[in-house]
């Protein structure tokens, strides 16, 4: 005898898809801003930008805001610059694939595993992902720009749709940051 509902809380792969698609924003591009004011990380990002051959000799003195000459190569992914940095275009991150999504009937909720991965990368892009950021051993940009990247959320099936259970109350592009940076 069914007391609440004697439907089968079910969702699909395109569902899922649906719902990470949505709750991430996806796609998202990315920047990276090289600040105009030098600090100590400074060289260490423009000698990534020379080595990759998108800018040519630089002027860092802490007297005077960062310059230095864009190449042709350069121009491709520069994308202007404010009062604060010089930005330059990385990425983009999108849907990959659905891993997996396991629903457990009586709670109504859906574990969805998911990947992501990042598309349109640029000069740039790939600059900051082999340039150390300072002394650290981390790199500018720390997540994969050739791999899928894995995350995995809770759903909660309502009366009014299917909705996230874990982390809430962060906006989608906290959400990506979480999963790039090996959160999930």
């Amino acid at each position: 005898m069914c007391f609440f509902s004697c439907v089968e809380t079910k969702l699909s792969e395109n569902e899922a898809k649906d719902l990470i698609v949505k709750t991430l924003n996806l796609p998202q591009r990315f920047r990276y801003d090289v600040n105009k004011r030098p600090s100590m990380g400074s060289g260490f990002e423009l000698d990534g930008l020379k080595d990759a051959g998108l800018i040519t000799g630089y002027r860092l003195d802490a007297s005077y805001p960062v310059s230095f000459e864009l190449t042709d190569i350069g121009k491709s992914c520069y994308l202007g610059e404010d009062s604060n940095g010089f930005k330059f275009k990385t990425n983009d991150v999108d849907f990959d694939q659905i891993i997996g999504v396991s629903v457990n009937q009586t709670d109504q909720t859906a574990i969805v595993r998911f990947t992501v991965k990042a598309t349109n990368v640029t000069l740039a892009g790939r600059a900051f992902a082999q340039t150390n950021a300072g002394f650290s051993g981390r790199k500018y940009i720390n997540y994969s720009l050739d791999n899928p990247i894995q995350g995995e959320f809770v759903f909660k099936k309502f009366d009014n749709g299917w909705q996230l259970q874990t982390n809430q109350n962060k906006s989608s592009d906290e959400l990506l940051n979480l999963i790039l940076n090996g959160e999930r």
